[in-house]
């Protein structure tokens, strides 16, 4: 039987074993196969992992396979002016907000964001078949008058090919399947405060024909607690 490692390497979390390997090996075999939060939850087990699992690429390359839609160029120059940069960005958008309430602002009701960033990722068997990054500034009567809502959709982006497979109009195990395989990512960035918020329910609440056009519609919610 193995003797167990002296107690200054358990002291430092496994530093005294662990920095045995040369860290591109921990990097490119280690590292890169993880998850976000296995990623969070590396850089917890000792200082020397957490130089090595902190790095930018490392997160920015997990935020892209996660939300392809962040690889738009605008929110590529958004994200790099967060403190921590993807890291902070992944913190803020997964998995989801923290239910708790605001705190209130000492001078009043917090103010408006003067422009809001929605990237939109749709999957399906968890593999993603539609991303899009709208923007819009909220100063607009438009934008104060209406329902918050995107339109991703349009005669000038129309949807693209996907690998759904079309069932018949009343076949309501289709429509299961759908429930049951397509999800959705809604994240809401506000550059001016550098923070963000995943506010899809991700799994659909429920699926649906329309009953005039035959549309099959897929309608996600998230109920969120906020001030006053």
């Amino acid at each position: 039987m193995a003797s167990p490692p002296p107690s200054s390497s358990i002291a430092k979390g496994g530093d005294g074993i662990i920095t045995t390997l040369h860290p591109d090996i921990i990097r490119a075999l280690i590292l890169t196969r993880l998850d976000g939060p296995d990623l969070a939850s590396t850089a917890c087990v000792s200082s020397y992992l957490r130089s090595l699992s902190t790095e930018e690429n490392l997160w920015r390359d997990i935020c892209c396979s996660t939300w392809p839609s962040l690889d738009h160029p605008r929110l590529k120059q958004v994200i790099s002016t967060f403190p921590y940069g993807h890291r902070s960005f992944f913190s803020e958008s997964f998995p989801f907000p923290n239910p708790q309430p605001p705190k209130p602002n000492v001078r009043g009701s917090l103010a408006l964001a003067t422009e809001l960033i929605s990237a939109v990722d749709i999957y399906y068997h968890g593999n993603p078949i539609y991303s899009k990054v709208v923007e819009m500034e909220t100063s607009s009567s438009w934008f104060l008058s209406t329902p918050f809502r995107l339109n991703l959709l349009g005669v000038d982006n129309p949807a693209p090919r996907s690998p759904i497979k079309y069932g018949s109009p009343n076949d309501d195990t289709w429509l299961k399947h759908l429930e049951e395989n397509l999800s959705s990512s809604w994240i809401i960035v506000d550059p001016t405060r550098e923070k963000a918020v995943n506010m899809s329910s991700k799994r659909a609440v429920s699926v649906e024909r329309h009953w005039l056009t035959g549309d099959v519609q897929v309608r996600y919610g998230r109920v969120m607690e906020g001030d006053e």
